[in-house]
């Protein structure tokens, strides 16, 4: 999954590095899906140095494949030192896609807030509707998506940790990811898990958790 959306989150000037992604989630869905959603919470994220590191948790929409346009939209939350959200509110409600491959945030809500995330699009129009909703809060954006007009994307929802140093592994994590929508053409679906990020024991394709 790497080789997905590699720009998430880097600042495209910065110099050459051996960086590293890691990614514990759902992997290979079926294009199928007009919404994704998911219920994420982040309760211990590491305290990173400009754009060092990341931990973040999204569900996306990607108008995948040959003929297709390749847009994407994830939606998500976590930490980022770039998103600059404060102390008493560190976790970032974020969304990114090709023409914003780095992320923008909309909003920053504390730790341990269980924020529903959702994605979806219809036929005819080149935007993705993206919200994030949490217990007193709600926020939602149009996002542009040039060249997707009509058909279903793939649906992956995936925690992601990145490491500027390729020997690094930021700490600590906590994010669990819940009530992920699967759709029943999901058959050749897998829970995806890089080390040493691994999904706790008892984790489903519909939740699961990393704690490091």
């Amino acid at each position: 999954m790497k080789t997905v959306f590699t720009c998430l989150l880097l600042f495209t000037a910065a110099p050459a590095q051996a960086y590293t992604y890691y990614y514990t989630g759902v992997s290979n869905t079926a294009q199928v899906a007009y919404a994704s959603q998911a219920q994420i919470r982040m309760d211990a994220h590491p305290t990173c140095l400009r754009t060092k590191c990341h931990a973040i948790a999204w569900t996306a929409l990607w108008d995948v494949g040959a003929g297709h346009s390749n847009q994407y939209v994830e939606v998500g939350t976590g930490y980022s030192p770039r998103f600059s959200c404060p102390k008493n509110a560190s976790v970032a409600l974020w969304w990114a896609s090709p023409q914003m491959p780095a992320g923008t945030r909309e909003a920053c809500v504390p730790k341990g807030t269980e924020v529903v995330v959702t994605a979806q699009r219809v036929d005819g129009d080149a935007r993705v509707f993206a919200t994030w909703e949490w217990n007193g809060g709600k926020v939602s954006r149009w996002i542009d998506t040039p060249g997707w007009l009509v058909g279903p994307g793939i649906h992956p929802a995936k925690i992601e940790v990145y490491s500027y140093y390729d020997n690094a592994t930021p700490g600590p994590v906590s994010l669990t990811v819940s009530h992920v929508h699967l759709f029943p053409q999901d058959t050749k679906a897998f829970l995806q898990q890089t080390a040493p990020y691994s999904a706790v024991p008892g984790s489903t394709l519909t939740e699961f958790a990393v704690n490091y």
